[in-house]
């Protein structure tokens, strides 16, 4: 693992564990055992840093919205895949996913939310051009594309928050992913 890599993977479970703004560059390099130069040098600042993570992790995570998110006429199927698929690299990073989470929670007018927030729009415009897709076969969802984009973000996020507070991450197998799909989508046809 390179100099930078040790850096960005420290920084997000720093970040994560003790928020970014409570997080001094001293402490990061502390840990890892560099110099603060070091870090200036690959990241220039805090907030650098901050964007080298989202840039390492965050386009792994909008990677499965782009792989996953298709829809070939089995809405049910496609959601799942999709979902199935972000839990999964949810257990894997879930330091990240706490992270990102925490960002996205910040104050408006800091420098982490200021940060964290294309990154989320990403996410959110990916999904509504999957619903768009899918509004196209289904033409009584037309309308509720962005509804339907930020229900079914907020419930997966909110069900990993949950197991993720309980420290039972590990328990999201993929039947228990089903069900959030059975819940979005009734929610959708009801």
């Amino acid at each position: 693992m390179t100099v930078k890599n040790e850096i960005i993977a420290k920084a997000v479970e720093l970040f994560a564990k003790e928020g970014f703004e409570n997080t001094g560059v001293s402490r990061i390099v502390t840990e890892v055992g560099v110099t603060k130069p070091s870090l200036y040098h690959h990241f220039g600042s805090k907030e650098g840093l901050l964007s080298s993570v989202l840039e390492v992790y965050g386009n792994q995570f909008i990677d499965i919205f782009k792989e996953e998110l298709h829809y070939s006429g089995d809405l049910s199927y496609a959601i799942d895949r999709f979902v199935i698929a972000y839990i999964q690299f949810v257990k894997r990073y879930p330091m990240f996913f706490r992270l990102y989470k925490q960002l996205y929670q910040s104050p408006v007018e800091s420098d982490s939310y200021r940060i964290v927030k294309p990154f989320y729009k990403q996410l959110l415009m990916r999904l509504e051009l999957f619903f768009t897709e899918v509004a196209n076969h289904h033409t009584n969802l037309k309308t509720k594309t962005t509804w339907m984009s930020y229900s079914l973000l907020g419930l997966i996020d909110t069900y990993i928050v949950h197991h993720m507070t309980l420290g039972s991450l590990e328990d999201l197998e993929d039947e228990k992913c089903r069900q959030v799909v059975k819940q979005f989508l009734y929610g959708v046809f009801a």
